[in-house]
């Protein structure tokens, strides 16, 4: 017999309603001389002296109900186990500038006390009242806290009673219940009284008590999550205390700081690390390079990149900020709304600059190949001391530069700086006929006349915006700098022991509060207390043996070596390039640290495709990897002890102690092992393996019906099938074609391409290695300016220059709209990347055709049709459109988006996306590989996954596949259950062999017209096609 859990109700002396227990909803201090507030306070402190000091119980739910002949506590044991797991403080949230509740301030009453906006645990309507201060029982709060929150409840209920006109009985507050969970009741790790009200009454005030702008501020909210999933909404309540600043500081939980390694060099990930700060106030972390890749790292390992404050590079290239533009869209896609301190935009002026806030104390040494000097230091400056957020010295600046007035009103234009058309700060006037200089003209801006602007401030910086953006950049010079960080932790207050300070001759008192506090102290005989000061971790990135010296010889590190141990690093990370950690100049310079000094070194969806390559090992190949390092340290001679290889999730923790933590490194992945927990999950999945088995058998038998399609041996390759963002299973847009004897030709190019064709391709040993794929390389398209479709560009673009810029007859084709030129030319100032050797050559095709395609402005797809007869068609994002049908016609290939399920045709509509009923039945939610049901009876559909190849040939074995993959990813799978927490949904491609372009647009066969959800929506733009012939060799770039 299964006990049941234990339970308790207490009742008030004299039976009465909560409001009048309260003393009313005008109560007033004055007039109460303290009787009813020592009643209320000494009732419930009454009930959890009783439950937690004689009942013993440390979990359970204290519950307020009421009825017509008044309230009464319940309290009910939790006996269910611990709640889910989530990390966040409320308290802690509701005060920090880069919470998840600060992102979702949408002001909903008058009264500051009810400025914030949240989503219950559970996705249910009700209020919710918090203290500011972090406390996890009610046993924690003052006197005042209690009162105040139970009095603050029964307000807030009334106040929406009055504005919305259901006013009732003024005696009578409705609401469901009150509830205070404790220990593991709880699912957030705040004290958080919620109060749960009827589904018609929150309803109610919401249509009758909201005003037109408190709705569209909650409208805003509910749009960003899925309606079947977060329906509801919770307001949050900050309850100010006066006393919230008298606390006991036994309740204080002392600061946890660490380093942890993010990208550890690999292809998927450059070398990153984050500094981790946690404490109530200033809770920060701080990125040290943010490469490609770094958002679906955190995306993979459930980092909350939001609380990511500041970034700091170590080079000005792409392989240390590649990943800023995708970082900030997945800041901006997670709600945050004001950005103000997560990057700052200043630069670091010369060596010794210093960075300084609440946590970290960062000092600059710049470092240089050996043909390169430092660079100049500013001609003048008021101190070379950076405290942020204040505003760091600059030299004074010219106000008659066209180029520094440019680049102003362009950030003021990004980010809304100033909105007032009559705004000096956004008024440049045109060049002086003095100013000769032939790069100044591309700066040009006309004259205007300021009594002239009557528009509103909206429609001026729109214009604003047309003026200035086509406008190419000035001209900058690349930097062959690279910077190391030493970075000083902030002081830590000790564990006060007063055993200890009394028998040092301190009396009970002020000099125990001055402890505490963390000041110095002396005793009778002289003896001086004082905090203890840590230093870590410092940061050395030097990319090659030309640097060395450059370091070696840098005064700044003297002071943090051998010989003064109070400013001893706890921990240097090196970020090391080919050649540095064998030169023994640089092993000598390591070996000044302290032997206590710890050393990390940086040298430069496997799951999903194991499962799947069951099914078939070539069309689902496991991507190439390895556990072993490229170097093993016990081969390098010299090398200092306490030296580490950097691995993803490694962390060393600075506070409260020193110690490597590898806790949170991932399981090795390994397909050999038998033993391994990939490997054995997998051999209990009969089902799916007897059907992987079944489909196998079923496509040998069946004989080879591709020998006629033109082009049967191009092999198509998905290396990124996801939409908008990167998830777990998905990344962002790409997809490889690889013509046999022709070359390879990329459609789109996301974030993280490169790293997908390594791990597809593999970097060495294979005929089609990633090296060979990259001199194949002849032709890329970009479809439009989203960053999911072409982020990863450049990186692609530096690989293939890397193995080709010796050879002068080599070059690359890229087709893509007119800003994408500019984009990449003024990236080129910043790091050369091969921007000359981007040109036509001749992959054999007999037409190109472009069209214009309904998405975003300047979208296209994109139609390749080569000599031997093949037809390929590639869509980008678009809704179904004439244009795409009319260049499809009697295409071998069609590549088509399926963004949206059928059920969001509103959201595929307002967002020019196809649904998959409008691309033949498919679709996909990027949370998870789930197959849904659709019809196939001429196999002629394949679902497209990250890291798929196969050939046009054997399009009609991947829809025999379908039939194992729908068990692999069905709804009850462990696959469709671990998912990313991402409620986005997903880019699908759709591989169709044979003319299916119309039946994929909604058409029938012989109709020019669009499928009639969308016939009054969808009007193709008024652009002929464009076709560009081989012979006349391309000039569209």
């Amino acid at each position: 017999m299964i006990a049941k859990p234990a339970e308790f109700i207490f009742y008030p002396d004299t039976p009465c309603q909560l409001i009048d227990f309260l003393g009313g909803i005008h109560y007033s201090p004055e007039q109460d001389n303290g009787v009813i507030f020592n009643r209320v306070v000494s009732f419930f402190q009454n009930i959890i002296t009783i439950i937690e000091k004689d009942k013993k119980m440390e979990h359970f739910k204290m519950t307020i109900h009421q009825n017509y002949h008044g309230f009464f506590v319940k309290i009910v044991e939790n006996d269910t186990g611990p709640p889910s797991k989530v990390l966040n403080c409320m308290s802690c949230d509701l005060e920090s500038e880069t919470s998840k509740t600060s992102k979702l301030d949408y002001p909903l009453a008058t009264k500051e006390r009810f400025h914030n906006l949240w989503i219950d645990a559970k996705a249910r309507p009700m209020f919710v009242i918090t203290p500011i201060r972090h406390v996890e029982r009610l046993s924690e709060c003052t006197e005042e806290e209690i009162f105040s929150m139970f009095l603050l409840s029964i307000q807030t209920l009334e106040e929406e009673q009055r504005i919305s006109g259901k006013n009732g009985m003024i005696n009578f507050i409705s609401f469901i219940s009150m509830t205070l969970n404790h220990g593991n009741s709880r699912n957030l790790a705040h004290l958080h009284l919620k109060i749960r009200l009827r589904r018609n009454d929150f309803k109610y005030y919401m249509n009758n008590g909201w005003d037109k702008a408190k709705k569209e501020k909650y409208a805003i909210l509910e749009s960003r999550f899925r309606p079947s999933i977060f329906s509801h909404f919770s307001i949050f309540i900050k309850l100010f205390s006066n006393n919230h600043n008298s606390f006991s500081t036994t309740s204080i939980t002392k600061m946890k700081s660490y380093v942890q390694i993010f990208g550890s060099g690999t292809v998927d990930v450059p070398p990153a690390i984050l500094v981790h700060f946690d404490n109530q106030k200033h809770s920060q972390r701080y990125l040290f390079n943010c490469g490609e890749g770094t958002q679906r790292f955190c995306l993979q390992h459930k980092i909350k990149a939001s609380k990511i404050k500041k970034i700091f590079f170590t080079r000005i290239n792409w392989e240390s900020f590649g990943g800023i533009p995708g970082m900030l869209l997945t800041l901006a896609d997670a709600g945050v709304k004001d950005i103000k301190l997560y990057v700052e935009t200043h630069e670091f002026q010369e060596d010794g600059t210093e960075f300084k806030d609440e946590n970290l104390f960062i000092k600059t040494i710049f470092l240089n190949p050996e043909n390169i000097t430092s660079p100049a230091a500013p001609s003048s400056s008021s101190s070379d001391r950076v405290d942020i957020p204040e505003k760091r010295a600059r030299e004074e600046e010219n106000e008659y530069d066209p180029t520094l007035k440019y680049k102003k009103e362009i950030l003021s234009l990004m980010f809304n700086l100033s909105s007032r058309p009559d705004d000096p700060k956004l008024l440049i006037t045109k060049k002086t006929k003095t100013q000769t200089r032939e790069e100044d003209t591309a700066l040009d801006i006309p004259d205007e006349d300021i009594n002239e602007k009557k528009s509103d401030d909206k429609k001026y910086l729109d214009q604003r915006r047309r003026e200035l953006f086509p406008k190419r950049l000035p001209k900058s010079i690349p930097s062959s700098t690279s910077i190391a960080y030493i970075c000083k932790g902030p002081d830590y207050k000790g564990k006060f022991d007063p055993e200890a300070a009394k028998a040092l001759g301190l009396l009970p008192g002020r000099h125990y509060s001055e402890l505490v506090k963390g000041n110095s102290v002396t005793t009778a005989d002289g003896t001086i207390i004082h905090p203890h000061q840590v230093i870590g971790p410092s940061r050395a990135d030097v990319p090659s043996t030309s640097y060395i010296n450059s370091i070696y010889e840098s005064s700044e590190f003297v002071l943090y070596q051998s010989g003064n141990k109070d400013l001893q690093p706890r921990v240097i990370v090196h970020m090391l390039g080919n050649g540095v950690l064998e030169d023994n100049r640089y092993q000598e310079w390591m070996k000044k640290f302290g032997p206590e000094t710890e050393r990390i070194m940086f040298h430069s969806t496997a799951t999903s495709q194991f499962k799947l390559s069951k099914i078939d090992e070539n069309q689902f190949r496991i991507p190439y990897y390895s556990n072993e390092p490229s170097k093993q340290l016990n081969l390098v001679p010299n090398i200092p002890k306490n030296t580490k290889f950097a691995i993803p999730l490694l962390i060393y923790q600075t506070e409260p102690s020193f110690k490597i933590d590898e806790s949170n490194l991932p399981n090795i992945f390994n397909h050999n092992d038998h033993d391994s927990e990939i490997v054995s999950s997998l051999e209990k999945m009969d089902e799916y393996l007897n059907i992987a088995t079944e489909v196998r058998q079923e496509v040998a038998n069946i004989s080879n019906i591709s020998k006629d399609i033109p082009g049967k041996d191009i092999v198509v390759t998905t290396l990124g099938t996801g939409s908008t963002l990167p998830s777990k299973y998905r990344n962002v847009t790409a997809t490889l074609l690889t013509i046999p004897n022709n070359g390879c030709i990329l459609l789109d190019v996301g974030e993280g391409t490169y790293s997908s064709l390594t791990r597809h391709l593999g970097k060495h040993g294979d005929k089609m290695g990633i090296e060979k794929c990259l001199y194949d390389l002849k032709c890329i398209f970009i479809s439009h300016m989203h960053a999911d479709h072409h982020l990863g560009l450049t990186r692609i673009l530096s690989k293939w220059n890397e193995l080709n810029y010796k050879n002068d007859n080599a070059f690359i084709h890229l087709i893509g709209p007119p800003r994408l030129w500019k984009w990449l030319d003024e990236l080129s100032d910043v790091q050369d990347f091969g921007i000359s050797k981007v040109k036509f050559i001749d992959c054999r095709l007999k037409n190109i055709a472009s069209v214009e395609v309904i998405h975003c402005p300047s979208s296209f797809g994109i139609s390749f049709e080569h000599l031997d007869g093949w037809k390929i068609v590639y869509s980008g994002d678009t809704r179904p459109c004439d244009n795409l049908v009319n260049v499809g016609e009697n295409a071998t290939l069609l590549i088509h988006e399926a963004t949206f399920e059928n059920d969001l045709i509103e959201e595929a509509l307002n967002k020019k996306h196809s649904t998959a009923d409008e691309a033949v039945q498919i679709g996909v939610r990027q949370r998870y590989p789930k197959v849904p049901t659709f019809q196939d009876d001429n196999g002629r559909i394949a679902v497209s996954f990250d890291l798929m190849q196969t050939t046009i040939g054997d399009l009609y074995k991947s829809s025999k596949y379908l039939k194992a993959i729908k068990v692999l990813y069905s709804e009850d799978s462990e696959e469709a259950k671990d998912y990313d927490g991402s409620w986005f949904l997903v880019w699908k491609f759709i591989l169709s062999q044979i003319n299916f372009v119309r039946e994929l647009a909604g058409l029938p066969k012989n109709s020019t017209q669009l499928h009639k959800k969308s016939q009054s929506i969808n009007s193709s733009p008024n652009s002929p096609t464009q076709h560009y012939h081989i012979q006349q060799h391309l000039q569209q770039l």
